[in-house]
């Protein structure tokens, strides 16, 4: 999240230039501490990989306790990684003509467009449009640059069918299309494919195929979860290949390596490849969601400078896990309804690997100490999920905030889109998407998410680029803060019960909170555990509403129309399980035996090893998308440390500042030896402490929108989204000087000396059918969706950003963020073991537990649920008991659950997420309250992935019909010129009144 993109900066803060620790520490810093003898650090000698602490609510003056991370995004789908998600954001983000997104020429050829250039930005150029992490790496930026184009591509075909309409009306109608969009292709194709279609179902995680969706409730929170963002959200890292050759079917073949890319995205723009790179996207295979990391991810990610070497990303999220005061895997294990672990052995059946099992046993002292990241990782994927099911039910959870907590989901009567809007809406698909930002695109697979085959293989019609129909018409409460889940349930949560339940009535008293077993049944209202005053540090300020608005407001805000902040900008992750923080408060979660958890490294390098394994089925596009939409709901950013967590040399700092939750490296490490590294720096995630709350325990903040609003592409603040336009045309600002759009980038940053490091197809693709189906997570042929619930909370939770939402995560580590003048950079994989720490995710087999799944009594019991169950040793060796197990680690080593990309914990983790994101989103494009038409519904549906991947690359002649596919005899490729043709926006044609 937020944090890799301040390591750019603050990389040397933590640890020393010869990597490590500095003394004294600075709070600020976690640094990740290497071992001496590291397989791969020890080569180069360091011992220490610089690791801030995440904003808090402590660094920013509130007395919450314990701390708990701040969220810079808005906690909705609203795409505010491209919007922004501040006015400033917004405002940059805009070229005020046209209705455009800025962009870099004035030209009206979109098969050039691109983001415009910030010619002040040294470090960063790319970054600051919505959001600074768009220019991350390859991925990401061309996720970010296929909704910008689509945005624009909107922007003009509105000004054709409402020539009246003046920047500021093309601009709002355009998002609006966008965000909704974006939302039916998460709920009706992204989380099917993540957590599979029995989780979907099961956590409500769909789309309807008419009408509106009544889920929305204002008591439900739509905020990011510690463990979403920390752990869940991170379980795509393992899908991440460290190489790629691009061009279109490989006729002039060319390799990078991920290593040599991170924020050097000019090397893409100077070989004009960014056509290519969509194109391999969608036809290339993705690595399995599996424990296996890329080296790329584990050993070089974001490499330091002058140094053959980066960061362990996995370690990196071990250790904010714990900074973020994650509860032991075993912990939610048991929210999850998994059988609790009683010894490792319990694990064997559950992890891919059971011989890992003698690993855990070694390095944890008890399963109660094993961390998310690291068991979530481990588990075997949930059936027709990519990850296991801790991972399956912590995500299921935080989609289902995300979307009964928006008032705005599409799909909700209160988005007000008609049902012709939301026919449209719910017609269009990813693969649609990607051609229309690809013009030149031919061929796609259907299915955008899953490599073309028989079954995904279907022709297109030159007229699909038109086919996106457009006829766009155009109380003041205290302030409810959770611990427990806010979700609905319709049909319930259980992965094994599909009944339908009635909601309980809704209490005028704003200290009644909707709360549940998130994965069980039952649904209850019961007296709130606190109530914290909405006084612009611990949350935002409530505010006044107007019901009628449509639009995604830039910061989230009123969605909700009883609770304004749900799911607003700076409003704090959500938990599924109450914070497991060593001294209740903020100080990482320890072993249930007292001992410290083991190093995120050593567990990275035992149990998630740089190897690069093909999926089968799903394409590099899917998990680009599915980096993309994990960063829209959900941005943890660092504290601003006073000193460094590791001095020059790499090694820890005494004292360690509050800020700094450094990975240590061991002195053995495999790679960061090499450097005599042994200290990796780490901050803090903004929490409520650092903002001046006094909510204890402490609580991360999130800088987005909790909607899946596309904030990532527009902002999550009016200053953000303000910037995102270019003001006339409706248009986004680009980053050239003339209207060539095919050369269109979403434009740089304008103001920053440095950059800050700072849906049906996917959900398919990600979670499989099945999940998808059991979760609700999939959008209807026609009519609105009637599900929207205000009582349900929208937000991310900790267990997302941290783990679950990190699940494609699975090839960055080693040169992670590279540390300047250093060849080194982070473990992607060991810093998201730290930040679900640093977040508070309690164990793995409590995620289990909360997800239904067996309970994990041993080691051994892990055995079969684990794809390597050789790794069942290594767990023990670990990890002392079953219940210090890291949700991050085994949701990465489950089996992946049928039809699934990830294990059951992983499956019910996401479908939980996604169903959050979709019930709790007013303006959800299928919900009544998102104010579509019946006609432009049925345009929105109709609309691909694929299309959109097309529209945004003109020159693309060929795209998998299902665009997270890599083609096959069942997803042939088809042309983009026909795919493109179908869109048509005529049902949005003066709308506006």
């Amino acid at each position: 999240m937020k944090i890799h993109w301040c390591l750019l900066i603050l990389i040397d803060a933590c640890c020393d230039k010869d990597g490590k620790p500095v003394d004294p520490m600075p709070y600020e810093c976690l640094p990740t501490i290497m071992p001496k003898d590291d397989e791969f650090y020890s080569k180069f000698g360091v011992t220490c990989v610089d690791f801030q602490r995440s904003t808090n609510t402590r660094c920013v003056g509130c007395s919450l306790k314990p701390i708990r991370q701040i969220n810079h995004q808005t906690a909705f789908l609203d795409l505010s990684i491209l919007y922004g998600s501040s006015k400033e954001r917004a405002v940059a983000t805009r070229a005020f003509w046209g209705g455009f997104l800025q962009r870099e020429n004035n030209r009206d050829n979109s098969f050039q467009e691109y983001p415009a250039r910030n010619s002040g930005a040294k470090n960063c150029p790319y970054g600051g449009l919505g959001d600074y992490r768009i220019s991350l790496n390859p991925e990401i930026f061309s996720m970010n640059t296929v909704f910008f184009r689509f945005h624009n591509h909107m922007a003009r075909q509105l000004k054709k069918i409402n020539r009246h309409w003046n920047d500021k009306l093309l601009y709002l109608y355009a998002r609006r299309i966008c965000v909704a969009m974006y939302q039916n292709v998460f709920f009706s194709e992204y989380i099917h494919t993540l957590i599979g279609v029995d989780a979907a179902l099961n956590y409500n995680l769909y789309t309807l195929e008419s009408g509106y969706d009544d889920g929305y409730n204002e008591n439900i929170s739509p905020q990011t979860f510690h463990e979403y963002t920390t752990t869940a959200g991170r379980s795509g890292h393992s899908m991440v290949r460290g190489s790629f050759q691009y061009g279109e079917k490989f006729e002039r073949p060319q390799t990078y390596r991920l290593r040599d890319v991170y924020f050097q995205l000019d090397f893409f723009l100077k070989k004009n490849v960014f056509f290519d790179i969509i194109h391999t996207y969608a036809f290339e295979q993705c690595n399995k969601q599996d424990k296996f990391h890329s080296e790329d991810m584990d050993s070089f990610a974001f490499p330091v400078p002058e140094m053959t070497y980066g960061g362990d990303l996995s370690a990196l999220g071990i250790d904010r896990g714990r900074e973020f005061g994650l509860q032991s895997y075993n912990s939610y294990r048991k929210l999850c309804r998994i059988p609790e672990l009683t010894s490792f052995d319990d694990l064997a059946n559950d992890i891919v690997n059971p011989e890992d099992v003698e690993k855990l046993k070694s390095l944890y002292k008890s399963v109660e100490d094993i961390d998310l990241y690291v068991a979530g990782f481990m588990e075997k994927p949930y059936p027709g999920s990519t990850v296991g099911p801790t991972f399956t039910c912590l995500l299921g959870a935080q989609f289902q905030h995300w979307k009964f907590g928006d008032r705005k989901y599409f799909e909700f009567p209160t988005a007000k889109f008609t049902e012709n809007q939301l026919k449209v809406i719910r017609e269009t698909t990813f693969a649609q998407i990607i051609c229309i930002a690809n013009p030149g695109m031919e061929l796609i697979p259907k299915n955008a998410f899953h490599i073309e085959s028989d079954w995904l293989m279907v022709n297109v019609h030159r007229n699909w680029k038109n086919a996106i129909e457009i006829i766009f018409f155009i109380r003041t409460v205290d302030l409810v803060i959770i611990y427990d889940i806010l979700i609905l349930v319709k049909p319930a949560n259980s992965l094994d019960n599909n009944s339908f339940q009635e909601y309980p009535p809704r209490r005028s008293d704003p200290g009644y909170c909707l709360y549940s077993d998130p994965f069980g049944a039952k649904l209850r209202e019961k007296k709130c555990p606190f109530i914290a005053p909405a006084d612009g540090k611990c949350a935002p300020k409530l505010r006044e509403c107007d019901p009628d608005y449509i639009f995604y407001t830039d910061d989230g805000s009123c969605n909700n129309l009883r609770y304004s902040n749900f799911g607003q900008a700076m409003y704090p992750f959500e938990r599924w399980l109450p914070a497991n923080y060593s001294d209740g408060y903020d100080q990482p979660r320890v072993s249930v035996f007292g001992n410290p958890l083991p190093n995120s490294r050593r567990l990275r390098t035992s149990l998630l090893p740089n190897n690069e394994f093909r999926d089968s089925e799903r394409n590099a596009l899917f998990y680009a998308f599915g980096q993309y939409s994990s960063h829209d709901p959900s941005e943890h950013r660092p504290l601003v440390a006073k000193d460094a967590c590791c001095d020059k040399n790499g090694k820890p700092v005494d004292p360690m500042p509050y800020e700094c939750l450094p990975t240590i490296m061991p002195e053995n490490d495999e790679f960061y030896s090499e450097f005599g590294v042994t200290c990796v720096d780490f901050k803090r995630s903004t929490n409520t402490r650092s903002v001046g709350c006094s909510l204890k325990p402490i609580r991360q903040i999130n800088h987005e929108t909790a909607f899946l609003d596309l904030s990532i592409l527009y902002g999550s603040s009016k200053e953000r989204a303000d910037a995102t336009r270019a003001f006339w045309g409706g248009l986004l600002k680009r980053e050239n000087d003339g209207d060539n759009s095919f050369q269109e980038y979403p434009t740089r940053s304008s103001g920053t000396e440095d950059c800050p490091l700072g849906g049906l197809e996917y959900i398919h693709a990600l979670i499989g059918y099945d999940a998808a189906m059991k979760y609700n997570l999939y959008t209807l042929k026609s009519g609105y969706d009637d599900g929207y619930n205000e009582n349900i909370s929208p937000q991310t939770f900790h267990e997302y950003t941290t783990t679950v939402g990190r699940s494609g995560h699975s090839t960055l580590n080693n040169f992670l963020f590279p540390v300047p003048e250093m060849t080194y950079g982070g473990d992607l994989s060991a810093l998201g073991i730290d930040r679900g720490r640093e977040f508070g995710l309690q164990s793995y087999n409590s995620y289990r537990k909360l997800c239904h799944i067996p309970e994990l009594r041993s080691f051994d019991d892990l055995a079969n649920d684990i794809v390597y169950p050789k790794d069942v040793k290594k767990l023990r060796s670990l990890y002392k008991s079953v219940e210090d197990i890291d949700l991050y680690i085994a949701g990465f080593m489950e089996k992946p659950y049928p039809g699934s990309m990830v294990g059951p914990t992983f499956t019910c983790l996401l479908g939980a997420q996604f169903q959050h994101w979709k019930y709790a989103d007013r303006k959800y494009f299928e919900f009544p309250s998102a104010k579509f038409t019946q006609e432009q519904l049925e345009v929105i549906r109709q609309t691909t992935f694929a299309q959109i991947i097309c529209i945004a690359n003109p020159g693309m002649k060929w795209i998998p019909k299902s665009a997270f596919y890599i083609e096959s005899d069942w997803n042939q490729r088809v042309r983009c010129d026909d795919i493109v043709q179908q869109i048509d926006l005529s049902p949005w044609k003066d709308e506006y009144k």
